[in-house]
């Protein structure tokens, strides 16, 4: 009677390698993905204009949701702007949803200490909505890296096959 699951030793091994490469490949995939969407949505920062401001607030703020597993750590920034006082929150910035540390305390803490209040900086809007504001541009070559790593991932399965396919067997 067949029951759908591996009958010997060696095929089981197989199955579990399979499996394995599907995860790594699938993983990989992902992080190529997401490299590309983050990419994409930082792009339009590169052209926003500059405008100086000062740091009238800096401090730590969290947020957690059912859906979540813990706490969201965030730096709450305050400016006001030098050439009409005009106030507004900033992000440190836009898109870090997928940078390693995000949302971590430790990387909030350094994002505040990094603009105490009273400083002096620059800061980037949006043409047409001063109240999307960011602190720092992050340039797409820091996203580099998760697609370094999809790609990577996505590799491994390729030339597990590859090696396979050209005689060699995984053993078990």
């Amino acid at each position: 009677m067949h029951t759908g699951f591996p009958t010997s030793r060696s095929t089981l091994t197989r199955s579990l390698w399979f499996l394995a490469l599907a995860c790594c490949a699938l993983m990989g995939a992902f992080c190529v993905f997401a490299g590309m969407i983050a990419i994409l949505e930082r792009y339009p920062t590169a052209s926003w204009p500059t405008r100086e401001a000062k740091v009238m607030q800096s401090r730590l703020g969290s947020s957690s949701s059912a859906s979540s597993r813990g706490t969201h750590w965030h730096p709450h920034i305050l400016v006001a702007y030098l050439d009409d006082g005009t106030e507004t929150d900033v992000s440190v910035a836009y898109g870090r949803f997928l940078g390693f540390g995000a949302g971590l305390k430790q990387t909030a803490e350094q994002d505040i200490a990094r603009y105490p209040v009273g400083r002096v900086v620059k800061v980037y809007d949006e043409p047409g909505n001063p109240r999307t504001a960011i602190l720092e541009r992050l340039h797409w070559e820091e996203r580099l890296d998760w697609i370094a790593l999809g790609l990577a991932l996505f590799c491994i399965p390729l030339l597990a096959y590859r090696k396979i396919k050209c005689g060699a067997s995984i053993s078990t």
